[in-house]
């Protein structure tokens, strides 16, 4: 069964046998020439734009350099982020040494107490757990005073004192006076300090 695609190869075998040998030759040289210009183009045009784009960093940085641009303004806004940023995900405690972890922190307690007219009746530290590389200090405290004063005391600590958790807070009233009751907090707050490896 003869198809019409048997039939055009036949055809061309039979015309590729009444090509002349030098003609032959000629049509094979210039196919090799393409496929010789198309792996190079391949892999020499990429090498090339890779060398022009050096090329013109390098240009780029010749002049920048001849025309002495003082960057010290930069790289000192740079090193101050940097260093803000650390105390940010570090804490505030991050540059304090531990030994002074406990006078820093009792120094803000007793600060924040005296703003909001609070009494604070106790301070205990105690050393707290180890989690990743954080020294955790748990601060157990008494206060009395107004409801408002030891609420505004707190949103004070959260403002002013972010690093310190709250742990456990109880409240009880004293209601003698009954106009304004003293509030008596007993609350367990905890500060983490970043400790390097």
């Amino acid at each position: 069964m003869n198809t019409p695609f048997d039939s055009l190869t036949a055809r061309a075998l039979a015309a590729l046998g009444t090509i002349d040998d030098r003609l032959l030759r000629l049509i094979g040289g210039c196919l090799l020439i393409v496929a010789i210009a198309a792996v190079t183009t391949r892999s020499v045009v990429p090498q090339y734009r890779q060398f022009a784009a050096a090329n013109n960093n390098a240009a780029i940085i010749e002049t920048l350099s001849t025309q002495h641009i003082d960057v010290s303004a930069e790289i000192d806004a740079t090193r101050s982020d940097i260093d803000r940023q650390t105390r940010r995900i570090r804490g505030e405690l991050a540059g304090l040494p531990a030994a002074r972890l406990e006078a820093f922190v009792i120094g803000k307690l007793q600060t924040a107490s005296w703003r909001h007219d609070l009494e604070m009746h106790s301070i205990e530290p105690n050393p707290g757990e180890r989690t990743n590389r954080y020294q955790e200090t748990l601060f157990r405290l008494e206060l009395e005073g107004s409801y408002r004063s030891i609420l505004d005391w707190m949103e004070d600590l959260a403002r002013d004192a972010a690093f310190l958790v709250v742990q456990e807070v109880q409240l009880t009233a004293d209601t003698s006076d009954a106009a304004d009751p003293l509030i008596r907090a007993r609350l367990q707050l905890a500060a983490y300090r970043f400790e390097e490896a």
